[in-house]
């Protein structure tokens, strides 16, 4: 689910960066230099979304398996 949450976020954020992207492809830098056309700067903006979206995945994973090795650990009711 946390996953699903931050994947929605990087979806609208994606919109975002787009518009930002035809309307002001200069804030966009391709190694230290502006991107000179929205095509640039939507090149950029598609591999930062891509390593986003492998950190945030990985992220998940590891929150994950904390919680089931947490999970785990804790004491459990015993049944009759």
């Amino acid at each position: 689910m946390t996953f699903v949450v931050a994947a929605t976020c990087q979806v609208v954020l994606s919109v975002i960066g787009i518009a930002a992207a035809i309307m002001a492809p200069g804030i966009f830098k391709m190694n230290g230099e502006p991107a000179t056309n929205p095509t640039q700067a939507i090149g950029v903006l598609v591999f930062l979304l891509l390593f986003f979206l492998v950190i945030n995945a990985g992220i998940s994973a590891i929150g994950s398996g904390l919680w089931v090795g947490l999970r785990s650990l804790m004491p459990r009711k015993a049944t009759a």
